[in-house]
């Protein structure tokens, strides 16, 4: 079975396991050359003896393959804690460009970001927070504008990823019958939302996500010609559910925004991103926006920093369309 989903994903991690040998001399013969045997090789050089106790203090939580070289945590880390810590001011700027309001101050930052309390109807109750199977964001951002609101970020990071997580409940094998009715025939969650499986299906399930609750009426946020087939959402379910707590925080009176953080050279994601966006009326695409990893080190002000990407993660000319 092929390993990887597009060229672009082959072409990055070639790329990346010659940067390991070439660059940082760590040997890349093994079966599983595309491991870094402690992780902390894969984090931008001056960064990692401080992150390591970011870690630490904050109790962050860790993907499974941060050791890999194609890591989308790692590639986050990389991206962000640098400029966040030794020049916030210039993403400031730049995420204030993008929402044409001037932000003045970072108020704080957190990596793997999830409520603290049910928001979306994840937990099995609402004193019992799970570790994990919950929305989460790889970066929130809280800043602060000339008027002193606070302005929140979420920020999606996908680095070779080539499309969104998809709906887990599309495929359970618990949804069956007629609670795979809105699967099937979107137009029902126009009309009722509430038939989704995940939001119990009216009932006939024991499930009770939230996520629609922030966009009633469905059809103020999304188009209704994206409803005269199946589900919209079965593989832009990731989208959904952030998306959905951008909206939470909005409610709470913040300004927020749902970020996509992609490398420039992956298509695939920019591709699925776009078809989200297609889903959404007009008044409701203002929430989301999107920036390349090479935008934000470009606007970092930080040379090492910008060397480092460039040696790491920039494809030679004549790579996948560089």
């Amino acid at each position: 079975m092929n390993k990887f989903e597009n060229d672009f994903q082959k072409e990055m991690e070639e790329h990346l396991l010659r940067f390991k040998t070439n660059s940082q001399y760590l040997p890349s013969h093994s079966k599983k050359a595309w491991l870094y045997n402690d992780f902390a090789d894969n984090l931008f050089p001056p960064i990692r003896h401080g992150f390591l106790q970011h870690i630490y203090d904050e109790a962050m939580p860790l993907h499974d393959y941060i050791n890999h070289v194609r890591s989308s945590q790692a590639y986050c880390i990389n991206v962000f804690y640098p400029v966040l810590i030794q020049n916030p001011g210039a993403l400031l700027e730049l995420l204030g460009s993008r929402i044409h309001t001037h932000l003045k101050t970072l108020l704080g930052f957190e990596f793997e970001y999830s409520p603290d309390t049910n928001v979306l109807g994840e937990w099995k109750s609402d004193d019992n927070r799970p570790e994990e199977y919950v929305t989460a964001v790889d970066l929130k951002i809280d800043a602060q504008d000339n008027q002193g609101r606070r302005v929140v970020f979420l920020v999606e990071v996908k680095f070779t990823e080539s499309s969104f997580t998809p709906c887990g409940g599309f495929d359970s094998g618990r949804n069956t019958g007629d609670m795979r009715r809105a699967c099937t025939d979107a137009g029902v969650l126009t009309k009722d939302s509430r038939e989704c499986y995940l939001q119990g299906a009216n009932g006939k399930g024991k499930l009770h996500r939230t996520y629609f609750k922030y966009f009633d009426p469905l059809l103020s946020h999304f188009n209704e010609a994206s409803f005269h087939a199946e589900c919209p959402f079965i593989h832009l379910h990731q989208c959904l559910r952030n998306h959905a707590l951008v909206r939470h925080h909005r409610s709470a009176g913040d300004s927020c925004f749902f970020v996509l953080l992609h490398h420039e050279k992956n298509e695939s994601i920019v591709l699925a991103w776009k078809n989200y966006l297609n889903l959404l009326q007009p008044s409701a695409g203002i929430e989301l926006l999107s920036l390349t990893g090479q935008e934000v080190i470009d606007s970092s002000g930080m040379e090492t920093l910008k060397a480092y990407y460039r040696d790491r993660y920039t494809l030679a000319a004549g790579a996948h369309g560089a």
